[in-house]
């Protein structure tokens, strides 16, 4: 079973989840973008440049679905919505 991608309670205060298998594709992307190797990890600014871009990115569809904003994980039903949103959609790697 693949992992949630939203999780709230991360010690580092980071919401998106390396194990789930659509936000590591997106990881390994990010990385690859930046001319990192994909056994290095990201430094916090990195990691924050990437949680912000994919959940702005993701934040669209879940407006467009729902009406409202993913704000913030800690409601249930749109750390939910968000997980769903994200496990179903691939996001198009954007041409230079």
């Amino acid at each position: 079973m693949n992992e949630p991608a939203v999780i709230i309670g991360n010690k580092y205060g980071y919401m998106l989840n390396l194990r789930n298998t659509q936000i590591r594709k997106l990881y390994d992307r990010y990385k690859d973008s930046k001319g990192l190797a994909y056994n290095t990890g990201l430094s916090d600014a990195q990691r924050n440049e990437f949680e912000t871009q994919v959940l702005s990115a993701y934040n669209s569809i879940y407006k467009e679905q729902y009406g409202e904003l993913f704000v913030y994980p800690g409601h249930d039903y749109q750390r939910e919505r968000m997980n769903n949103i994200i496990n179903r959609t691939e996001l198009k790697r954007k041409e230079a």
